[in-house]
């Protein structure tokens, strides 16, 4: 928790709602301004970061695995980190194929916003189903199955036109909760918890 009392989160997969960690907390709750979500505290935008004690976050739009995705880039002491949640994984990207999801327009988030970082940038992704946890940019430009330098764009499309992949298990709870800022009616808490699993990104 910063100074300010502000929690930075990037993502709250499992038990605790933000809402939750806000009542029990007293942190404040930050969502990209272009969601316009009710139950934000606080609004992120590229042209406003976010401060949290002495640590700055920007906000990076990068639209394209959903219409409004943002990544969050922190340069301190000398290094930068970028958050890239779904946009860009290790090896992979997130899907394109719901949630208002267009691949040509990941291609131009990831080749404009994240490929012209340091090539030496740390990427934290929303999660590595093989447990891996950073890369650098690098890293994916270098050997990005989907998104090297090599990947033309219509090879992108192709890609991840041919991914196939099965619907989400959870997504017709977790976007709704999203959307209050993480709350789940208690129906829709049991059903996660019995479904259980990973949705497959690819």
């Amino acid at each position: 928790m910063g100074d300010d009392g502000f929690v930075v989160i990037a993502a709250i997969r499992r038990h605790m709602s933000r809402r939750r960690l806000r009542s029990l907390t007293g942190c404040k709750v930050s969502y990209p301004a272009d969601d316009n979500i009710s139950c934000a505290d606080v609004e992120v935008s590229e042209e406003e970061p976010l401060a949290v004690g002495e640590l700055t976050i920007r906000a990076l739009f990068t639209p394209g695995h959903t219409d409004k995705h943002h990544c969050y880039l922190i340069e301190q002491g000398g290094h930068t980190q970028v958050f890239t949640g779904d946009a860009l994984l290790i090896d992979g990207c997130g899907r394109t194929d719901f949630q208002s999801g267009v691949s040509a327009t990941l291609y131009k988030s990831v080749r404009e916003k994240l490929f012209a970082l340091p090539e030496d940038t740390l990427v934290y992704p929303a999660h590595d189903y093989s447990g891996r946890q950073v890369s650098t940019i690098l890293q994916e430009r270098t050997r990005n199955p989907r998104l090297n330098d090599g990947i033309s764009l219509s090879e992108f499309q192709r890609i991840m036109a041919e991914l196939d992949l099965p619907y989400p298990n959870k997504i017709d709870v977790a976007v709704p909760a999203n959307l209050k800022c993480g709350d789940c009616v208690e129906e829709a808490v049991g059903h996660m918890h019995e479904i259980g699993g990973k949705s497959p990104q690819g």
